[in-house]
């Protein structure tokens, strides 16, 4: 079963994405910070396939985690959708996607076709 990590710091936005990740038949894994990610990441056993990342979180930010992620050999094969309620521009995008882990992003409020495409695509 592939597993997708859900990454931020609004309990509610977790928990809703953790349902819809469960109900289309992925293992889900959330961390409500970005140090909460990466300790979660270092102790398990088997990585997740996908991370849903906030890009605005207090503390470690996305840009820290994804940071964590190129830099560990380990962490290679998964890969990362932003999730967002800020209006990213075409120079933040291009910029955002520059590492190979980071498949795409997902706009808050969430429609529920989109996530589960931008899923799909990215692990199938």
């Amino acid at each position: 079963m592939k597993t997708i990590m859900v990454v931020d710091d609004e309990k509610d936005t977790c928990d809703t994405l953790e349902l819809i990740v469960e109900r289309e038949g992925y293992g889900s894994i959330c961390a409500y910070n970005g140090a909460e990610a990466i300790k979660k990441l270092r102790e398990a056993e088997t990585l997740p396939d996908l991370i849903l990342l906030d890009i605005m979180m207090p503390g470690v930010t996305a840009k820290e985690v994804v940071a964590e992620i190129l830099k560990t050999e380990r962490y290679s094969k998964m890969k990362i959708i932003y999730v967002t309620a800020v209006n990213v521009t075409e120079a933040e995008e291009k910029e955002l996607l520059k590492p190979k882990q980071v498949v795409g992003f997902i706009i808050k409020p969430f429609e529920l076709k989109v996530i589960i495409k931008e899923i799909r695509k990215a692990i199938g």
